[in-house]
């Protein structure tokens, strides 16, 4: 497969990419508004008791608790969908890399990038270690042998951090919220808690889809310059024979 038609694939999986992430994004949106709005009126209740039925919205609050009880596997759905998109568009990349550098190819092929999302501790591991090398190879001029420009590769190593630092946190805050969800029934002051844990777990999501968009942004610009660097193949000499 050419650099061409990797990069072509790329390009469709991205857009692919963008259509989940909007999903998952705005069904975060909402659920953190959700989820806060429940907390305040969690909280109105702990206040003032009874007297604060006369303060709220009730359609609210019953729409509030309906859909309240329906996000998480939504959401749940929404996120994997978004890494499995986010895996197979480091699947090309990885594929693209190797072919673009293939006297310094990155040390992690294609396929141990892939499953190591998977495998626990190695996926904190792994993962942000092929994006950074799969970023310094496809950044690596074929004329010049180093990537350029140096700045470029300090700031997809910043985004790659960030988005890998987002997502570790983003598995821990929602592994935390289902372990206080057990321990919060019937108990109204866990149940604020809970509902304050679950929003901050959805605005991490936001940023995590954010910072891992920004760094799939940065590589594609750098697969595009790569490709137009490409030296084209050795051509026969053309020189007119002598009469």
């Amino acid at each position: 497969m050419t650099l061409d038609t990797l990069l072509t694939r790329l390009i469709w999986i991205r857009r692919a990419w963008l259509g989940a992430a909007l999903f998952c994004g705005l069904l975060h949106v909402m659920a953190v508004l959700i989820y806060l709005y429940g907390a305040w009126a969690q909280f109105m209740l702990l206040r003032n008791g009874l007297a604060a039925f006369s303060q709220l919205n009730m359609p609210m609050v019953r729409l509030v608790q309906f859909w309240g009880s329906q996000l998480d596997g939504i959401l749940q759905i929404a996120r994997i969908l978004c890494l499995a998109v986010a895996i197979v568009w480091f699947w090309f990349s990885g594929r693209f890399a190797m072919q673009a550098c293939p006297q310094r190819k990155p040390r992690f092929g294609p396929w141990i990038v892939a499953v190591s999302w998977f495998v626990p501790l190695v996926n904190v591991i792994v993962p942000p270690m092929a994006m950074m090398q799969m970023a310094r190879a496809t950044r690596l001029d074929p004329l010049m042998e180093e990537p350029s420009p140096e700045r470029h590769g300090r700031t997809m190593t910043a985004l790659v951090f960030l988005a890998h630092g987002l997502y570790i946190a983003t598995i821990l805050l929602y592994q935390f919220a289902t372990m206080q969800a057990m321990r919060a029934a019937g108990q109204p002051d866990a149940l604020l808690g809970l509902l304050h844990l679950a929003a901050a777990g959805g605005v991490v999501t936001l940023l995590w889809l954010l910072a891992l968009d920004a760094f799939m942004r940065a590589l594609m610009a750098a697969q595009e310059t790569r490709l137009a660097r490409h030296p084209l193949p050795e051509r026969p000499d053309l020189t007119p024979p002598a009469i």
